[in-house]
């Protein structure tokens, strides 16, 4: 079985300009990678269980943003690490 986490966060600045940035993650099996064409094609995905993050951003409930990552398993505290420094900055 898949699972599947999404997490959304949003605020007003003080100009009533509203942000939402909306976090999608989920994790597939070997069983389930192996079922799909694409994934096949890349063989660190045909070994390693693996995540996909999406990331859509809005601005004023228009999406300006719109990012998407596959992860294999052993790299997710890698790609956390890389996503904390970018919204550090």
């Amino acid at each position: 079985m898949d699972d599947f986490i999404e997490v959304t966060i949003e605020w007003m600045d003080q100009e009533n300009n509203n942000f939402k940035i909306v976090y999608n993650a989920r994790s597939y099996d070997k069983k389930k990678v192996n079922n799909s064409l694409e994934i096949a094609k890349d063989s660190i995905f045909e070994l390693e269980n693996y995540y996909t993050l999406e990331i859509h951003t809005y601005i004023n409930h228009i999406k300006r943003n719109y990012i998407t990552r596959k992860i294999a398993n052993y790299d997710v505290m890698g790609i956390v690490g890389q996503l904390e420094k970018s919204h550090d900055t």
